[in-house]
């Protein structure tokens, strides 16, 4: 068991990392331990909410299964840099709890890097 909470956390980690390093994403806060936090940046938030909701689609589509969470403007508009036209916004989270995931990144990438529209 410890082995898949261990690989989970690697997981998280790399996908936290690759998010935050592309200026397409905004993330919320590290994984404490197996689940990321995300929105597609936008100059509004209702703008990342709308977009959150097309990856989910999307990547849906390519058997990638994400959810949606919503976050209140509280939480986030002192970290986040964007208009605020909405009390909550629409954030996307992917647990990435079993072992194998952590052998999935690659892929798990490519599918967000395609939905997300590429580079």
């Amino acid at each position: 068991m410890a082995r898949g909470l261990e690989n989970g956390r690697k997981a998280a980690i790399a996908l936290y990392d690759r998010l935050r390093a592309d200026s397409r994403f905004a993330t919320v806060f590290p994984p404490e331990l197996d689940i990321v936090i995300w929105a597609p940046r936008a100059k509004k938030s209702g703008g990342m909410s709308i977009r959150s909701k097309e990856i989910f689609e999307a990547a849906a589509k390519q058997n990638l299964h994400l959810a949606v969470a919503a976050f209140p403007k509280t939480m986030l508009e002192k970290t986040w840099d964007i208009e605020w036209d909405s009390e909550h916004i629409a954030c996307l989270r992917s647990c990435l709890m079993k072992s194998d995931h952590v052998d999935w990144i690659e892929q798990i990438w490519r599918i967000l890097d395609d939905v997300a529209g590429g580079r």
